[in-house]
């Protein structure tokens, strides 16, 4: 076997998604020894928990894929993730933002609609904000 790199080949998308659903994410990756796939998500490292799996499985030609799943998305999920790929031979990264939003959004467009000052806009944008985006964590 000739010594190799890591590469990433496959790899997953930015999305914007909406508070809930399952979310997949996927790097697939060539490297030779076999890479170490290290997940992170805005700099910290992606931590497993009963929401959050990470896991990797080497198949027959040595690529090794990685997937972080995460069930029932939240906003604080929201982010940047990265996936890095390392063996003795260098690295390979790919990044990109997965952006979770709730109900917020369309509660702040339709006061926009009604709202005539600009000083009123602003303060009634910022309090409807807070105020949902606690009914939404809550209900989640």
């Amino acid at each position: 076997m000739v010594a190799s790199k890591p590469y990433i080949y496959e790899h997953f998308q930015a999305l914007v998604t909406q508070a809930g659903p399952r979310v997949s994410l996927k790097c697939a990756v060539v490297g030779t020894p076999a890479p170490v796939v290290i997940w992170t998500l805005d700099g910290s490292s992606l931590s497993a928990d009963d929401r959050i799996v990470v896991s990797n499985h080497s198949v027959e030609n040595g690529d090794v894929i990685s997937v972080v799943n995460v069930i029932g998305i939240r906003l604080q999920d929201g982010g940047l993730y990265r996936c890095t790929a390392k063996n003795d031979h260098g690295t390979d990264t790919w990044e990109a933002r997965i952006d979770v939003y709730g109900r917020i959004l369309k509660l702040v467009l339709l006061f926009h609609l009604h709202i005539v000052g600009l000083i009123e806009e602003v303060v009634l944008e910022v309090v409807v904000v807070i105020v949902v985006a606690v009914a939404v964590e809550e209900v989640v």
